[in-house]
């Protein structure tokens, strides 16, 4: 299966060329692309398209960068380092970096992200290590020993449970907003749930059959 894509352009149309990525996205928008490519206009960007770029195995941003080269230059950026990230456009705005830096501290950074920069790699797996630690220091010591496999995720098949369990919450917590009638958690709700379906987990399955819809409903409506 095709690994999921986006394409993310962002930028502002009221400052000229600093608009590219979004008239990128508009173009592309009149092609023919594959099933598993996703266009999405980013408008100016910030921390609020976290939510958005989750579910994706590669996400591609297309946008304009203060930099010494000549109007109309096409560079790919994968950026490893701190001095790899294009500067802000302005004091006040939040960068490509920033957003990194929070997925990391979320748990929401694409995967291609998290293990392209080793540095990136390295700090993920701290925050994971610190939070594991911390969980185990609130059980009572006698408890520790049984526990700290579970919660260390040694064991695969407890970790590929504990994967779906982390993003089955992401797509209830999607459910009750749509619910509430917020209408920009739909993507993402969509989003997830194909996650869900491509783990094929017999557990995973049989509480999506049975249970999900409940999720969608209020109280008048659960029978």
């Amino acid at each position: 299966m095709e690994k999921k894509t986006l394409i993310l352009g962002v930028g502002n149309l009221l400052l000229k060329d600093e608009g590219v990525g979004i008239h990128v996205i508009r173009a592309l928008e009149k092609e023919t692309l594959p099933a598993h490519v996703t266009l999405m206009d980013g408008g100016t960007g910030g921390l609020h398209l976290i939510s958005w770029l989750t579910g994706y195995d590669h996400i591609i941003m297309v946008d304009a960068t203060l930099d010494s080269n000549p109007p109309g230059t096409v560079r790919l950026i994968c950026p490893k380092y701190a001095s790899d990230y294009p500067p802000l456009m302005s004091a006040h705005e939040i960068g490509l970096r920033d957003m990194i830096e929070t997925m990391i501290l979320t748990g929401d950074l694409p995967t291609p992200v998290k293990y392209y920069n080793p540095d990136i790699r390295a700090a993920y797996k701290q925050v994971e290590r610190v939070s594991a630690d911390k969980l185990l220091e609130l059980l009572p010591e006698a408890l520790r020993p049984s526990y700290a496999p579970l919660v260390r995720e040694s064991d695969p098949t407890v970790h590929d449970i504990v994967k779906a369990a982390d993003k089955l919450s992401a797509h209830i917590k999607c459910i009750e907003e749509l619910r509430a009638g917020n209408q920009e958690f739909a993507s993402a709700a969509e989003q997830t749930r194909q996650a869900l379906t491509d783990m094929h987990l017999p557990e995973l399955d049989w509480f999506l059959e049975h249970c999900l819809d409940s999720f969608g409903k209020n109280l008048d409506q659960l029978e």
